[in-house]
C-alpha cells in the first residue's frame, strides 16, 4: 500500500497540469502555483519515502541495520 501513493499522486498531477480548464486557480501573476497539480506533486514526493528505501537497498544490496523494512 505504501508504494501506491507516489504513482497514482504523480498521475493525478499530470491529469490536472494538462486539464482545461484548471480545477482550482487563483487569477494574477501567481496562478500557476495554486493549481492543483502542484499539491499532488508535493504529496507524491512527501510520499516518497518507500520508494527511496527501496531503491537505496536494491543498489547496495543489503537492508541497513537496526531498520526495519517500511513493508
Amino acid at each position: 500500500m505504501s508504494f501506491a501513493a507516489t504513482p497514482i499522486f504523480l498521475l493525478m498531477a499530470l491529469v490536472s497540469y494538462f486539464q482545461s480548464p484548471p480545477m482550482c486557480t487563483v487569477a494574477g501573476d501567481y496562478g500557476f502555483l495554486s493549481t492543483m497539480w502542484w499539491m499532488y506533486v508535493i504529496m507524491g514526493v512527501v510520499h516518497a519515502s518507500p520508494w527511496f528505501w527501496f531503491v537505496r537497498s536494491w543498489l547496495t544490496g543489503t537492508k541497513p541495520e537496526g531498520q526495519s523494512s517500511p513493508f
